[in-house]
């Protein structure tokens, strides 16, 4: 049994991490362990970073600065929070960093995708004010090109051709 915190309200719920993971990998899982399960979810924050949660601590040692993953017990070199929610999402290919061995509870795993999808919501929203800057400049490049008048050549032969031209003379 886990105590949770809410709102400086203390409840215990009769379930463990476990319970979770299985309840989410079961299809035959009971109702009331995925109704404990989406309730000790909504009940927990969203993370803001990813090592604001519980299972994710950053350190130093004699070695340097590391962050442990307490889902599989790996400790790895460096504190790179991309990398630690890659591990945790078990992203493969992307930042040169292990997947997580072990299966993510549901209450974990679901705060991740959140953190994962606000993240990149930000980036995707500032790739298209970028964009839409753009065009409008652009935009305003091509109308101020429509309504000026063309440049008038003034000599048709280079000025340093002109020059030795006339000094021959």
């Amino acid at each position: 049994m886990e105590t949770i915190a809410v709102d400086k309200i203390s409840s215990n719920v009769a379930h463990s991490d476990d319970d979770c993971a299985e309840a989410s990998m079961s299809a035959a899982g009971s109702v009331d362990n995925g109704d404990a399960c989406l309730s000790t979810a909504a009940s927990m924050p969203p993370l803001k970073r990813i090592f604001d949660c519980e299972k994710l601590i950053r350190g130093v040692n004699t070695n340097g600065k590391y962050w442990e993953c307490k889902h599989c017990n790996n400790i790895y070199a460096g504190i790179n929070a991309t990398k630690a929610l890659c591990h945790v999402l078990k992203i493969k290919g992307t930042q040169n960093v292990a997947a997580c061995k072990e299966e993510i509870p549901l209450i974990y795993l679901q705060r991740y995708e959140d953190l994962y999808s606000w993240q990149h919501r930000g980036k995707e929203a500032k790739a298209e004010a970028i964009v839409a800057r753009s065009n409008k400049n652009a935009a305003r490049q091509d109308k101020i090109m429509a309504s000026s008048k063309p440049l008038a050549r003034i000599h048709s032969v280079p000025p340093l051709l002109h020059y030795l031209r006339h000094q021959e003379v």
